[in-house]
């Protein structure tokens, strides 16, 4: 039984989800380019029903490709639903129950269907991006169910949970034991892909790209979750080791929150030189610098009182990465099918993929 609880993060915690999935959040955009751009197309310009991989490492044998419809040939009946259910997630006028209820009514009514983990998993996104976490956690558990392996629901639970606790919750550790374990799962997982060729190949500069971003998220998610706990030496070790394998942005906010990390132990230089690394490769990123400053301030104040007392409260937001990671392929992921993804998730680092609020502003 999943430890979450079906609540709604504060306001607070819910300006910082939405750009802490720094890895998945490129995956699941990858995701659905990869999709579009393998699709087959038959006669004049039909497209072919694609092969649906599965969401994980234990997928290593490329599936058979579906044969390419005639021209006379009308794609199977659950293709076709499951394009209108995703399409119908760009709809800004959706009301927010609609899409829990198409995919109940989909997996009624196609409980075999090989685009049952698509259309989850888009409706998973679609809650994520509206900050409904309650239900973008069932979906997630529901995908997971269908595949314990699936490395982008893992990374995306992982950097959400951290997020959503509160210091009052009586499952604190459970929520956040449960985030620690997905991340390494993930990781785990990752690191066992293979290559493999077929119609969403895996190639070994592929893999190797995935594994470093998978790599740094999962570290970034352990340092976060070591802040929510007041770990602040072991946060600022993890945050180090997940700088190392970062791009740019996302180091950026790595920088901040080692800053966080160390103020809090009273590395008052250490702090000063992690938010400047912060300043610089955030250059971009106007809601970080605003942060930023904000952080300079406080530093420079403790710096000509030592003995000052560490605040221990939250700042009210954490910045969102402005720049979006080299997409991953289509065979880490749910099959999607050969229709334009719904709303683009935010602009992040996936994984691709997709942390928790600062543990101190």
């Amino acid at each position: 039984m999943s430890t979450m609880q079906n609540r709604n993060p504060s306001p607070q915690q819910a300006s910082t989800c939405r750009w802490q999935t720094t890895l998945s959040a490129g995956l699941c955009l990858g995701l659905a380019m990869n999709m579009l751009a393998g699709a087959q197309t038959a006669g004049s310009g039909q497209k072919a029903v694609p092969a649906p991989p599965r969401a994980s490492s234990a997928a290593q044998t490329a599936p058979a490709a579906s044969p390419a419809p005639s021209l006379h040939q009308p794609p199977p009946p659950a293709l076709v639903a499951a394009r209108r259910i995703i399409l119908g997630l760009n709809n800004p006028n959706l009301p927010p129950s609609q899409p829990a209820r198409d995919a109940d009514n989909y997996a009624g009514q196609y409980p075999h269907s090989p685009w049952l983990e698509a259309v989850d998993f888009y409706v998973m996104e679609y809650y994520r991006n509206h900050q409904m976490y309650p239900q973008m956690f069932e979906f997630g558990h529901r995908i997971l169910r269908m595949d314990p392996k699936a490395i982008i629901v893992l990374t995306q639970l992982a950097s959400i949970i951290p997020s959503t606790v509160r210091p009052s919750d009586l499952n604190r550790d459970l929520m956040l034991q449960q985030a620690h374990d997905y991340a390494t799962r993930a990781l785990s997982d990752v690191m066992q892909l293979k290559p493999r060729s077929g119609p969403q190949p895996l190639t070994p500069a592929i893999i190797q790209s995935l594994q470093q971003q998978v790599r740094a998220v999962v570290l970034s998610t352990y340092g976060r979750i070591d802040l929510v706990k007041n770990h602040y030496h072991r946060a600022a070790a993890h945050l180090r080791q997940a700088i190392q394998y970062d791009a740019p942005a996302p180091a950026a906010v790595d920088y901040y929150r080692l800053c966080q990390a160390l103020q809090k132990s009273g590395d008052i230089a250490g702090a000063r030189a992690a938010v400047e690394k912060a300043k610089t490769l955030g250059a971009n990123n106007t809601e970080l610098q605003s942060l930023i400053a904000i952080k300079e301030k406080q530093l420079a104040a403790q710096a000509s009182a030592p003995s000052a007392n560490i605040s221990t409260a939250r700042p009210a937001a954490e910045p969102k990465p402005a720049v979006k990671p080299a997409a991953a392929p289509a065979s880490v992921g749910p099959s999607v099918p050969a229709s334009p993804p719904p709303a683009t998730p935010p602009a992040t680092p996936p994984a691709t993929p997709p942390a928790t609020p600062p543990a101190g502003s």
